[in-house]
Order: structure tokens, then C-alpha cells, then sequence
């Protein structure tokens, strides 16, 4: 567990990493970059799951108060394919999340003189599958099928995917690193704060609607008992079973919180950028490796949050399948089959 690194970290275990990497090299950013790309890579997919799960308990929401006999279900376009999130939306969203990530591959290819391995055709390619994310983006933005503020994410991509570029063809130097360090901030930083408000507008539909679905089936449960309508000890235990699973449900929500974990990396990279101003800091450089470590733990925390977020939605889906067809249906996502967080690997 990295929390237990974390924890485990002690003031000598500090002196000890700086002492190891005493003098101001390209080898002193390594650790940290690479440490930082593995905690991205496991939020994005954090932040992946909680996208999709924020567009199924808006359709779980309206089949829900349907059924209490509350509202009509409305045109099922909008219902079942005009979510808040757009699958389109969500494609961008990741792009530029992978980019932050390849622009760290990358660093880490430089302060290991590794970047003169890699052939130009493979180097070219890495980056052109960037090419164009920002057109993209202002494409997905202007067809009105997602959040009007998509549009902001157009110019720093833009401005990261240019120096991902430039780093493919530096060589090794510790100037290279730290200028292209600093000079991503703006754009990483900014993306990170735009990734960061959608996740707290997931969170907010996901706690709001689960808790609504958990209130109406505690009242419904409670009248139905006074009423005499579940007679028999079955019917009670099918009921509260209901409770159980969405309780669960709404628990996963409240702990699958990707905005704390957009909130660290953002953090970790400041961090980074403040190393690469003052590079002979032991200081600087300390709390930067702190920074890093908390962002792996909060990084595995959303990641195993989301995990378990899914499976709750998976065991509600099959649970709904078999009321229905007598046989439970089989469902998956981004998180199944019980992958390990990319932090942990």
C-alpha cells in the first residue's frame, strides 16, 4: 500500500533519498516524475468510471422517480442519450489527462538519456496522437452535447501537446528538464483545475441522487410497514435488501472523491515546478518527494473508491436483471475484472 510508504516516511528516510541524489542532476527529477505519471494515470481512470457512473444514475434517477409514479420519464433521447457528460466529452477529457501523462513519460525519457533509443517515426508518433486533440475538443464543445465550458480546456492542451513536441527532440540536460517543467505549469495546471470542477459536479449529482434513492426507499419501506403491505418476513428482507445495496451504493459515492485526488496532483506538480526554480534546495527538493508520495495515496484512494463505486452499480444492474428475467446480467467498465491501481504497480 502506498499509504503505508507514506506513513512510514520518516525525516532520516528523507535525508537519505537527498544524500543518494546529493548533486543537481537530470537523475534527481526521475523518481518523482515517474511516480507522478503512475499517480495520473490511475486518477484518469478514477475520473473515467466516475464520468460514466454520473451518466447512469441520471438514467437510474428518472426510471426511478417513473416508477414512484412521480413524473413522466420524458422523451427517452434525453433521458438515455443526452447525459451530462458526453461520451464524447468524456474521449477529450481522458486525451488531455493522457497528455499531462506523456509529457511526464517523456521527462523521464530525457533525465534518462533514453530519448536517443526511441526512432523518430515512434517519437512522431507518440505525439501525433495528439495532434489535433484541441480541434477536437472545440468540436465536441460546439455541438452543444456537453458542458458549454469544454471550450476551456482547447488552449492549454494545446500549449502541452507543442511542448510534448519540443522535449521528443531535446537531448539530456538538466536544463532542459526543468525549463520544460516550468513552462507546463500554466497548462497543467489549468487542465488539472478544469478536471477538478467536473469531478465535483459528478460528485455533487452522484450524492445528491443516490440520496435521494436511498430517502425514498427508506420512506416507501417505513409506509408500506404501516400500511400492512409487507405481511411476510420475504417481502420485508427483499425490501431491505434494496436499502442495503443502495446504502452501499451511496457510501461508494461519498468516498469516490476524484476531486481531492485532482486537487493533490495539482499540488505534486507545483511541486515539481518549484524544484526545477530552485533545483540546489534540499528543502524544496524534500517537499516535493512528500507531495508526490500524498498524491500516490490519494490517487489509490479514488482509485479503489471508483472500483468499488462500479461494482455497486454492476451489483444493482444484475440485481435488476434478475428481478426481471429470473438471470442476473453481466456488465463491465473501465475498472473491472480487478485491476490494481496503476499507483501500485
Amino acid at each position: 500500500m502506498r499509504s503505508a510508504r507514506l506513513l512510514g516516511r520518516s525525516a532520516s528516510a528523507i535525508l537519505l533519498v537527498l544524500a543518494a541524489t546529493a548533486c543537481t542532476s537530470p537523475t534527481r527529477f526521475r523518481q518523482p516524475i515517474t511516480n507522478f505519471e503512475e499517480a495520473s494515470v490511475a486518477t484518469a481512470e478514477a475520473f473515467k468510471a466516475s464520468l460514466l457512473a454520473a451518466n447512469q444514475v441520471e438514467r437510474d434517477l428518472a426510471i426511478f422517480r417513473a416508477a414512484r409514479v412521480e413524473e413522466p420519464l420524458g422523451d427517452g433521447a434525453d433521458v438515455f442519450f443526452a447525459p451530462t457528460f458526453s461520451l464524447e466529452g468524456i474521449g477529450v477529457r481522458l486525451e488531455a489527462l493522457q497528455a499531462i501523462g506523456l509529457f511526464a513519460k517523456r521527462l523521464k525519457a530525457v533525465a534518462e538519456s533514453s530519448v536517443g533509443t526511441e526512432t523518430a517515426s515512434a517519437i512522431g508518433s507518440n505525439v501525433s496522437n495528439f495532434n489535433g486533440l484541441a480541434a477536437r475538443i472545440d468540436e465536441v464543445a460546439n455541438a452543444g452535447i456537453d458542458t458549454a465550458s469544454l471550450s476551456a480546456l482547447t488552449s492549454p492542451v494545446g500549449t502541452l501537446v507543442g511542448l510534448i513536441a519540443r522535449l521528443s527532440i531535446e537531448q539530456r540536460q538538466e536544463q532542459v528538464i526543468a525549463d520544460a517543467v516550468r513552462d507546463a505549469e500554466g497548462p497543467i495546471v489549468e487542465i488539472i483545475g478544469f478536471m477538478k470542477e467536473d469531478a465535483r459536479a459528478f460528485e455533487r449529482l452522484r450524492r445528491t441522487a443516490d440520496g435521494e434513492m436511498l430517502a425514498r426507499l427508506v420512506l416507501d419501506y417505513n409506509t408500506d410497514i404501516e400500511n400492512g403491505a409487507l405481511s411476510t418476513e420475504s417481502a420485508r428482507r427483499k425490501r431491505l435488501n434494496a436499502i442495503n445495496k443502495q446504502a452501499v451504493t451511496y457510501q461508494s459515492t461519498v468516498s469516490a472523491d476524484v476531486a481531492v485526488a485532482f486537487n493533490q496532483m495539482e499540488q505534486a506538480y507545483k511541486a515539481l515546478a518549484e524544484y526545477a526554480r530552485t533545483p540546489d534546495s534540499d528543502i524544496v527538493f524534500g517537499n516535493l518527494i512528500q507531495s508526490i508520495d500524498i498524491f500516490l495515496v490519494r490517487a489509490d484512494i479514488a482509485y479503489d473508491a471508483a472500483r468499488k463505486l462500479q461494482e455497486a452499480l454492476e451489483a444493482n444492474a444484475a440485481e435488476t436483471g434478475a428481478d426481471e428475467t429470473g438471470t442476473a446480467s453481466e456488465s463491465g467498465g473501465p475498472l473491472a475484472g480487478g485491476h490494481v491501481s496503476p499507483a501500485r504497480r
